[in-house]
């Protein structure tokens, strides 16, 4: 992005100022380049915008992005990792979180039917730890079953209660596995991913030559490929067995979702995973590490396991969103084989399962689950944030994984 590109949007920007599409534009087009810019522009809005323009609100959210991220480097800490839950949330900016709460508050007085004012309250109440007050928001998003993935968040404690409970039900009503080669026993670690045939084409075979290339003996590459039919199988199958150096397992299911509404198909894809991580963490001697498929490794295997290390769940924790779809990242999450373990997990596919049978699969619920049943995680759970060094969001030298997208 030049100055030329960023001076463009805003000036598209100052032409209709009550675009929060184009604003978030802008914010993303800013980067690190122009971010004092973009802020200086996003103070200049609130200065001048009506007092009753619901775009303010949107100015708020991101003025709440820039000042905290500005306040966490000026700590000394990182802007992309959060180590752990008390570094998750916006720790440097809640003034301007409680000045988003009073506008949006005001503008649902005036309007009760305003869904960005009652999402980005319920986001900005979750940012202070406010967790009783948010869900009285989220109770009113998810009665207007839309898409967003904020009418599938749910921090009611009886609904977290319930869940674990009835995921084993659910998880029967699936489409049934098909494992054509299992975990081996006696496995140091397994890493897992899982895709529809379409995307593993696309991007898995990038992930298996990385894998093999910085994975010491021990770990086990499980693939997980949704809507494979057998010939595909075979062929897969072929492809593995030909790596001289990897252990690998092989499962899959066949849901219907091929070739239909893709809207759908993704939502399965990217949401159900979670159950079949639940089950191959029960089912699996060894810790797993879930990654998406287009993951390239660059660098040794091994230190994800050690990382784990003490710990329950490590969690990919990004610092200082208000956004509660975007504080827990789903493209990493890596699982010890405890006790603590398997039951979070089991909360997170007991989540999902229920938005499943409800036919509710926002894009998005994955993350919106795994820090729902994160937060309201009432048992003893240690967990530790990604480290920077296994994955950041870039493509530095010192990332053992990349995002080949």
């Amino acid at each position: 992005m030049t100055g030329l590109d960023f001076k463009d949007l805003c000036a598209q920007l100052a032409r209709s100022p009550h675009d929060p599409d184009l604003l978030y534009t802008c914010c993303a087009a800013a980067g690190e380049a122009f971010e004092s810019e973009m802020l200086a522009l996003i103070e200049e809005r609130l200065r001048t915008l009506p007092a009753d323009a619901a775009i303010r609100l949107h100015d708020r959210h991101m003025l709440v992005r820039y000042q905290d991220k500005r306040r966490r480097i000026a700590a000394g800490l990182s802007i992309t990792n959060a180590d752990s839950l008390a570094d998750l949330d916006v720790r440097f900016a809640k003034d301007e979180v409680i000045a988003l709460i009073r506008e949006a508050t005001a503008i649902l007085q005036r309007d009760p039917q305003s869904f960005p004012a009652a999402v980005l309250l319920a986001d900005a109440y979750t940012a202070l730890g406010a967790a009783r007050e948010a869900e009285k928001v989220f109770a009113q998003l998810r009665r207007a079953s839309g898409e967003h993935p904020s009418c599938v968040a749910n921090l009611d404690p009886a609904f977290h209660a319930a869940i674990p409970g009835k995921v084993h039900d659910a998880a029967m009503r699936l489409p049934p596995v098909l494992v054509t080669r299992d975990v081996p026993i006696g496995i140091e670690g397994v890493v897992l991913t899982c895709a529809d045939y379409f995307y593993f084409q696309k991007f898995g075979w990038g992930l298996v030559d990385s894998f093999v290339a910085h994975n010491g003996p021990g770990v086990c590459l499980a693939l997980h490929i949704f809507d494979m039919m057998p010939e595909e199988r075979a062929e897969v199958v072929r492809r593995l067995a030909a790596y001289p150096n990897l252990t690998w397992s092989l499962s899959g299911e066949w849901t219907g979702l091929r070739g239909g509404e893709s809207s759908k198909a993704r939502g399965y894809y990217h949401a159900v995973r979670f159950i079949r991580y639940w089950q191959l963490l029960l089912n699996a001697p060894a810790s797993v590490w879930m990654v998406d498929a287009d993951t390239i490794f660059k660098a040794d295997v091994a230190f994800m396991f050690e990382a784990l290390k003490g710990y329950d769940v490590a969690l990919y924790l990004l610092p200082g969103r208000l956004d509660v779809r975007n504080k827990v990242v789903a493209s990493c999450i890596g699982a010890a084989n405890t006790p603590a373990a398997r039951d979070y997990l089991r909360g997170v596919a007991g989540y999902i399962a229920h938005y499943h049978a409800e036919g509710r699969l926002s894009w998005g619920i994955d993350q919106i689950a795994l820090y729902a049943v994160t937060l309201m995680y009432d048992q003893a759970l240690r967990i530790v944030g990604v480290p920077e060094k296994i994955i950041n969001g870039s493509r530095g030298p010192d990332q053992i994984i990349w995002i080949a997208k």
